[in-house]
């Protein structure tokens, strides 16, 4: 079985990387990997409080990442791959993300 990451940023381009590794392999055993990585703000500053807390920030970038992770699979699944995906029992469409 192979395993294919796909990253993405959500734009337009990585949705064609998508849709192109969808097609190319798709009379193959593959595990589909989407990933998207970002970095977390960190609110630092000789200025600031010492009290100040980032989480806010942090929590936004990742609530971005998996929001947009679940747009992308949604928008496979409506999408005319659909067919591609569930063609096969063996395609399997997996999501991670990760902070730089």
């Amino acid at each position: 079985m192979k395993n294919i990451l796909i990253p993405t940023d959500f734009s337009e381009n990585a949705w064609n990387a998508i849709v192109y590794a969808l097609k190319l392999f798709k009379d193959e055993e593959c595990k589909f990997y989407l990933l998207n990585t970002y970095t977390p703000a960190i609110a630092s500053s000789r200025f600031m409080a010492a009290s100040f807390d980032g989480g806010v920030y942090a929590n936004t970038a990742h609530e971005f990442s998996e929001n947009g992770l679940k747009r992308t699979i949604a928008k496979i699944k409506k999408s005319t791959l659909t067919p591609i995906i569930n063609s096969k029992q063996y395609h399997h469409l997996l999501c991670s993300r990760t902070k730089s």
